[in-house]
């Protein structure tokens, strides 16, 4: 008898052994799509990268799915002409809310959370071309912008210094702008605005940018955050 309840619980230590792969932690990067009508219009990231509008990079820790769940480890919008950074949160959200419900049954969620991100992302897609549309309507009745920059009160705290004079680098033309930010949200939005404010600058064969900014976090230290064009 001893011996039959030996084996029962060696039977339900290797069930929950295999619920507990040893191979865990996993990361892996969730691609976020962009449609073809916002692709066509963005100017700020090379071509190959044009297809995709923000990355999720997820993690499945140890002890998956059964004592913890899948977790958000960085996300980043990665085109900045017509996406807001609330597009990427709010799928990271969604994301975070389908894993926290996953745990309660100890389910396996990563299928679910990226269908959760893709959903909740595509809405707000939706919600950019229509954006785009408007703005281009304006353009047509307004003709070309290239005058000065756009009037949009949601970014009246940007104002863009754009240099005199141009660089010609073997029959590439150059034309360096200048413009203070203070956070990445900041710094996405001036970009937009820039590209927004001029069908020249729209019809560039490639809008390279890059921006660095010091974070002060609440305990009084000061974080050096930066980022760039690929080129």
């Amino acid at each position: 008898a001893s011996g039959g309840t030996n084996g029962d619980a060696d039977d339900d230590d290797y069930e929950n052994s295999m619920c507990l792969p040893t191979w865990f932690p996993l990361v892996f990067t969730l691609a976020l799509p962009m449609p073809e009508t916002l692709q066509s219009l963005d100017l700020t990231t090379a071509h190959a990268s044009k297809r995709f509008g923000a990355n999720l990079t997820i993690e499945l820790p140890r002890g998956y799915p059964t004592t913890s769940t899948l977790q958000i480890v960085s996300y980043r919008i990665t085109s900045s002409t017509y996406l807001k950074k609330e597009y990427i949160e709010k799928a990271a959200q969604a994301v975070t809310t389908t894993a926290s419900e996953a745990l309660e049954h100890g389910e396996e969620c990563g299928f679910a959370c990226c269908a959760s991100a893709i959903e909740c992302w595509n809405e707000y897609m939706e919600q950019a071309e229509a954006s785009m549309m408007m703005t281009q309507e304006s353009n047509d009745e307004g003709g070309d912008r290239n005058s000065g920059p756009i009037h949009d009160d949601d970014d009246a705290d940007i104002h863009w210094i754009t240099a005199e004079t141009t660089l010609v680098d073997r029959r590439s033309v150059f034309q360096a702008h200048l413009c203070r930010v203070s956070s990445d949200d900041m710094a996405h939005r001036a970009v937009r605005k820039l590209i927004l404010s001029s069908t020249k600058i729209q019809r560039a064969t490639h809008n390279m940018w890059a921006y660095r900014f010091i974070d002060k976090l609440e305990d009084g230290k000061e974080l050096l955050k930066h980022d760039n064009d690929d080129d």
